[in-house]
């Protein structure tokens, strides 16, 4: 990966594509840059895939935001605001962190706030039954009225959308997910401003994100359109 790589021009987003499964044999180099309090996560996880999985996820977190930083990643001191969302301080730069399984997405941008969500497309999900329970009732009709098919697909772009969107406003889960909708974005549209049902006056856009199947993955980002370029690390 060369230097230009971590170069982040002022209207684009970075998102890098973690494999935890081809990283894990590097665990240990990644794990020594965490914070104390981000080790002793790490050793409260019962399970080695969850150790793995936050320990690499994190670390590489560390590890990309030093080099556009130019700085150390052990240097680094990650705030946490009064919902739980890491940031930094003295710096325009943005990001936000998602895993599942062997997926992990790491999405940096400059001076906007930030989001992202991957999740594993599980075909035995029931989705009409968590749709109902958690959406809002114009996205449960919406995923009800698709091809049997769709159904599932649908509730994973509707998931992750809404997710991405509540990650990057940084208030985690004090906002409901029936609260807003993005109806035209579960019937695919790549970019949408749901800022009429969030309650606020900022615009935020939405779009997709490729990943290997079976992972969907959004991107939620405040303000307008911007250039997303996506890199394997």
């Amino acid at each position: 990966m060369n230097s230009n790589s971590f170069i982040l021009s002022k209207n684009e987003i970075h998102v890098w594509r973690v494999s935890i499964i081809k990283h894990q044999r590097n665990q240990k180099g990644l794990e020594a840059v965490l914070s104390n309090s981000e080790k002793q996560r790490v050793s409260q996880f019962r399970f080695e895939k969850d150790r793995s999985m936050y320990a690499i996820s994190h670390g590489t977190l560390r590890e990309l935001i030093a080099r556009y930083l130019s700085t150390d990643a052990v240097a680094l001191e990650f705030n946490i605001n009064s919902f739980g969302k890491p940031y930094l301080e003295k710096t325009p730069l943005r990001f936000n962190i998602s895993h599942s399984m062997d997926v992990a997405l790491i999405a940096i941008t400059k001076d906007v706030e930030i989001g992202v969500d991957v999740e594993m497309l599980d075909t035995k999900t029931d989705c009409l039954t968590l749709a109902k329970r958690f959406f809002a009732k114009c996205e449960y009709e919406a995923i009800l009225s698709a091809p049997e098919a769709n159904r599932v697909p649908s509730f994973y772009r509707l998931w992750t959308g809404k997710e991405a969107i509540i990650k990057a406003r940084g208030k985690g889960l004090s906002i409901p997910l029936d609260s807003f909708s993005i109806v035209p974005y579960i019937q695919g549209s790549e970019t949408l401003n749901p800022q009429s049902n969030l309650g606020e006056s900022s615009i935020w856009t939405l779009s997709s994100l490729e990943v290997v199947p079976p992972y969907v993955a959004s991107l939620a980002y405040e303000g307008k359109e911007r250039t997303v370029l996506a890199r394997d690390w």
